[in-house]
Formats: structure tokens, sequence, C-alpha cells
């Protein structure tokens, strides 16, 4: 999937949760600043606006599976981590 079909998908799902929940004021800030993509200033924020409410509505969600981050496994990955690094150089 494309970076800007997931962004505008997840835009869409933390406003639909913003909705269902009564966030009034996400609601109004999600959509005064609209849809992704973004450009010119302040994207980051923009995208941290439907991202960050994203990460909060899960981390409070028990039932939704959060497998973290295995540190050793990634650093020693032949795709992204360390190792292929190495070989690049």
């Amino acid at each position: 999937m494309a970076f800007v079909e997931t962004d505008v998908r997840d835009y869409e799902l933390a406003l639909k949760i913003a909705k269902d929940s009564g966030d009034t004021k996400q609601v109004e800030k999600l959509k005064n600043q609209g849809p992704p993509p973004y450009y010119g200033k302040d994207v980051v924020w923009k995208f941290a606006t439907f991202s960050q409410y994203l990460g909060d509505y899960m981390t409070k969600k028990p039932e939704i599976e959060r497998l973290g981050y295995e540190i050793i496994s990634e650093i020693g990955g032949t795709e992204y981590g360390l190792y292929r690094s190495i070989l690049m150089y």
C-alpha cells in the first residue's frame, strides 16, 4: 500500500474514532487540517495530529495486540539491520 493511502486511511480512522467517542475537539482539529497528503509548513504536526491520536487509542485498548520491538533481531536482520548497513559501506 502506498504511504499516502495509508496516511489517508489512518486519518479517516482517527476521525471516526474521535466522532464515535464524542471527542469534538479532536474532530474539529482533524477537519480543520483536512486529510493527507500534507505539504509545506507544519507537515509533521499535521501528521502527528492523527497518528498520535491513533497511538493513544491503541495503547488504551488491551485487546489490540502490540508486538513491540525486538531490537536484537532488528539489528541483526538482513533486510534493514546493522548487518546490511555494514555490507553497504
